[in-house]
């Protein structure tokens, strides 16, 4: 029985060595990942592309680099759909379109790691750096139906929101983002980030799990989004994602 036992104990410490070799000869230095579908509060899907490098001198900390887009909607946007036939849905009183494009670079430490089947390892993260807004006026398609008092036949045209001259009874729908893009002027700003990644690790470069965090976003000047609505300087929102990448 004693024997058995010394066994046991001798198997066990050869598989532990065997995993801690096979993990050594595992390490990865960099890592690039994706952090798609990003569900923001304050905006629509977004995108994170982050490169990660491990630290030479301090095994749980690492640097990153994070490129990150966000298209922010104002709290008062309203989708509707006009009186007319067959017309296209519209967001009544938005002025303009905002997209944000954020770099950060920051720092990241690990705070778990556990060893069970696979390596599963949660770290968190913080950074700093610029924000660019893009500011895109948003058109709508205005349905006409006469010139300076004349009966014409019925036509669209393509304008920004005008509050004094467009409402439900003219709007036929929005035109598209595309449509004012080349009239697109851009704001400067600030962005920060705190992020906790949790992912999953199994000696291969393929690596998945999931980050989320704290995003935030100060610029020069407050944003005109919506008519007659607060206009907001500030961006911050939590945000959720699936990460997927590669290490090496």
């Amino acid at each position: 029985m004693q024997n058995t036992v010394y066994i046991i104990i001798v198997l066990a410490l050869f598989s532990i060595g065997s995993i801690a070799q096979e993990k050594e000869e595992t390490l990865f230095q960099h890592a690039f990942v994706f952090n798609v579908p990003k569900i923001h509060s304050v905006g629509s899907i977004g995108i994170d592309l982050q490169y990660q490098k491990q630290s030479q001198k301090y095994d749980l900390y690492a640097g990153f680099i994070n490129f990150s887009f966000n298209a922010i909607k104002h709290p008062k946007e309203l989708r509707y759909r006009s009186y007319l036939e067959e017309s296209n849905t519209f967001i009544l009183g938005k002025l303009n379109y905002f997209t944000i494009l954020q770099t950060t670079v920051g720092i990241q430490r690990t705070l778990l790691t556990t060893s069970f089947l696979n390596q599963v390892n949660v770290h968190a993260g913080i950074g700093i750096g610029p924000s660019v807004g893009i500011l895109t006026p948003y058109y709508l398609d205005i349905y006409i139906t006469q010139v300076n008092g004349n009966p014409v036949t019925p036509y669209t045209v393509q304008e920004p929101f005008n509050p004094a001259r467009h409402n439900t009874t003219n709007i036929y729908g929005s035109s598209g983002y595309f449509t004012g893009l080349n009239k697109s002027k851009l704001k400067a700003g600030l962005g920060t980030r705190i992020q906790i990644q949790a992912d999953i690790e199994d000696g291969r470069h393929f690596v998945r799990g999931f980050m989320f965090g704290l995003q935030s976003d100060v610029f020069t000047k407050p944003i005109p989004m919506m008519y007659n609505a607060k206009q907001y300087q500030a961006f911050h929102g939590l945000f959720l994602g699936i990460l997927l990448g590669s290490q090496w």
